[in-house]
């Protein structure tokens, strides 16, 4: 009998046809700017999500992290649900890698009500770290794979901006949202700073401003990132898994022209 793994998309194997285009893909050195591959794929991110640019990661925790690295700085708060990828499966990098202090709601099958987010937020006090973004997740996983229903998310949102939180979408099955519910990814991926998707096959994306791009591109390369794609769709380390990251046209960071630390 023929059994169907479905722990997991990343349990899948690449067909002979997906073997193939990575073999004859044309290749560049990403660190000029010059892969067309990479750069393909960015670009087609930022065209699905309708946002300006898209940056290329290995996997979608490292484009979570680079978000929260740009926009946060040690000993601000990040809220999120308490059931969040970025909470309990990345191995604590806002804290590690950030010094970002983590903070768990407790929501509705990994949603969040809009009346939650204002007590959640910290008064401004040298005692009180600051309370600077809020993350949510669509589809929620540990929530049984939640779709936000796009009315909802927007009243959070909105709640987050009047707040004046920053907001991350951490999007690894947005699509899966979008087939559920009929409502373009662009719809969610517009009303947030950043965010990352995922699809497999799945090289990453982030999504980025102009000001966003030089940022996390700058952010992707300190040493143990290994940033530097060489000959991304060609190198025997690079995982076939591609990732997206993404920035608004509203984005507040400021561009960092150096690494961080």
């Amino acid at each position: 009998m023929n059994l169907i793994d479905l722990r997991s998309d990343t349990v899948t194997r690449p067909t002979p046809g997906m073997r193939k285009a990575m073999a004859e893909a044309e290749v560049g050195d990403d660190v000029f700017g010059d892969d067309p591959t990479v750069r393909a794929l960015e670009e087609r991110v930022a065209e699905l999500l309708g946002l300006p640019f898209g940056l290329f990661t290995a996997s979608g925790s490292q484009a979570n992290q680079l978000a929260v690295g740009a926009q946060c700085r040690p000993g601000d708060e990040l809220l999120a649900e308490a059931g969040s990828h970025s909470l309990n499966f990345e191995g604590g990098a806002v804290s590690a890698l950030w010094g970002v202090q983590p903070r768990a709601l407790e929501g509705e099958r990994g949603l969040l009500s809009p009346e939650q987010i204002g007590p959640a937020v910290r008064p401004l006090s040298e005692h009180y770290p600051r309370t600077r973004m809020l993350a949510l997740e669509n589809t929620h996983n540990r929530g049984g794979g939640t779709v936000w229903p796009i009315d909802r998310f927007r009243a959070v949102v909105a709640e987050a901006r009047a707040r004046g939180l920053l907001v991350h979408l951490d999007g690894a099955r947005l699509f899966n949202a979008q087939a559920r519910n009929g409502v373009r990814v662009s719809e969610y991926a517009r009303l947030c700073d950043t965010g990352r998707w995922a699809s497999w096959p799945r090289p990453a994306c982030t999504r980025w401003t102009t000001t966003w791009s030089g940022w996390g591109r700058t952010t992707r390369t300190p040493g143990g990132w290994r940033a530097g794609w060489r000959r991304s769709p060609a190198s025997p380390w690079t995982p076939p898994r591609w990732r997206p990251t993404w920035c608004s046209p509203t984005s507040r960071c400021r561009r960092r022209t150096r690494s961080p630390g």
